[in-house]
């Protein structure tokens, strides 16, 4: 039994860190699905720990899941995300501590020299009231010196200038001082818990030999998204209309994606998987409030109507049910449709995507559509006649709600915007002003 227990132990082996790649990414309207690659040795059979860092804070820890293959008969343990905290600067933490006991005599000597301009500016008072009454003394006895007052007068004046300098330089002083004091509390604080590094994430292989495994790593990161544009041109002579869509992608998840394979999803994973449900109303037979008459009740008002009640009653009911208000690559992507009838682009090649909030504009595909022109004119408003296309999308793609972009040749003409538009549903777009055509109106 020992024996068996001693080559147990000697078949776990150390914690081994695994550096990984992010590999793809699926992007949704309000966030994304990172997926991150790594290529793990196996010295020996048994049971191993392996741990993969550099997870972002953004990373949501409900949603990893680990997937991989191998050789040697591999299992997979389940996945643990661990808090990575830098540990704290003990040296930074000393100075600051040093600092603040420092900031806390100053300010306790500041009030003191505050406290002492407030005693010389009560003993000059008392000298200008000395000074008054002995004034009113000599006016009325006859004899006065104004030389003397005079001067008095000049000394208290200058006096107390120089108090009131002093006591704006104290409170800009300890104005400042306070707000120092802040920041090294709230840096000190930081500090204390050590820098966020984000997620690590740890798990287990146990492999029957030793071998080699390809993982994936897969989560979703809050702080990114994507949006839908779209370039429109109209082409009076083919009568076509052509339409490049766009997805504008965001992110500032504390990761860079670079070389990374981008999918833009329409799927909404914020909305959750169940459905609203309604609150019951419950409705009962209004049963009428009787009022006794007394001499209290004499003099006041009737009561209110059951009309009233009920009409105040329905007013609650609505107002509690109220429901709350660079660089672009021109191709193809692939559209996949998925559970749920949302869809997948899959665009081609593999781009960078910096983590800096920048817009990053990638050519989902580029249509032509047979249009029937009209045109639109308002001779009391304007002077001039207005193209209007009107096609069908035929594409394999829904034409998501976004901004359109005007143009008529190379010249941009002004923004318009759609809202979302099935496959084989009909499409109207104003674009823009026809020179050729002159409107006048005549009363």
């Amino acid at each position: 039994m020992r024996k068996f227990f001693l080559l147990g132990l000697l078949a776990v082996v150390s914690l081994m860190a695994v550096s990984s790649s992010i590999d793809r990414v699926v992007v949704f309207p309000d966030r994304a699905t990172v997926v991150r690659k790594a290529s793990i040795t196996i010295p020996s059979s048994g049971e191993h720990e392996f741990e993969i860092e550099g997870i972002p804070p953004s990373a949501e820890p409900s949603t990893v899941r680990l997937s991989g293959s191998g050789t040697g008969g591999l299992v997979f343990g389940a996945v643990q995300m661990t808090k990575n905290y830098e540990p704290p600067d003990s040296g930074r933490l000393a100075e600051i501590e040093e600092r603040l006991k420092v900031i806390e005599d100053e300010l306790t000597a500041l009030t003191q020299r505050r406290q002492a301009l407030e005693i010389q500016r009560a003993y000059l008072s008392s000298i200008g009231d000395i000074s008054a009454g002995s004034a009113t003394f000599e006016i009325r006895s006859g004899s006065v010196n104004a030389q003397s007052y005079k001067q008095t007068f000049d000394f208290l004046e200058s006096e107390l200038s120089g108090l009131a300098d002093r006591q704006v330089a104290f409170a800009k002083l300890e104005r400042e001082l306070k707000e120092e004091r802040t920041r090294l509390q709230r840096e000190r604080q930081n500090l204390g818990y050590g820098q966020d590094k984000g997620y690590i994430a740890s798990f287990t292989i146990k492999s029957a030999s030793a071998g080699k495994a390809d993982v994936e790593l897969s989560y979703n990161v809050r702080n990114a998204g994507w949006t839908p544009s779209y370039d429109a041109r109209a082409d009076s002579e083919t009568g076509k209309v052509e339409l490049i869509y766009y997805g504008q992608v965001k992110q500032r998840t504390g990761e860079d994606w670079k070389r990374v394979q981008v999918t833009l999803s329409t799927s909404r994973p914020a909305l959750g998987a169940r459905a609203p449900e309604l609150d019951p109303w419950y409705l009962n037979v209004y049963e009428p409030i009787t009022y006794s008459r007394s001499a209290k009740t004499a003099g006041a008002a009737p009561p209110p109507s059951p009309m009233s009640y009920a009409t105040d009653e329905l007013m609650m009911a609505d107002m509690a049910f109220e429901p709350e208000p660079e660089e672009i690559e021109y191709s193809s992507a692939e559209a996949v449709t998925s559970g749920g009838g949302s869809v997948n682009f899959e665009i081609p090649g593999r781009v960078d995507i910096p983590a800096d909030n920048s817009l990053k504009k990638l050519s989902v595909g580029i249509f032509e559509f047979d249009m029937k022109e009209s045109y639109v004119a308002v001779p009391k408003i304007s002077e001039f006649a207005y193209l209007r296309a009107k096609f069908t999308n035929d594409s394999d793609f829904p034409l998501l709600a976004g901004t359109v972009s005007i143009f008529q040749g190379q010249n941009y003409v002004g923004e318009s915007r759609t809202n979302f538009v099935a496959q084989g549903e009909e499409m109207e777009l104003s674009m823009g002003v026809v020179e050729a055509i002159k409107v006048e109106r005549i009363i």
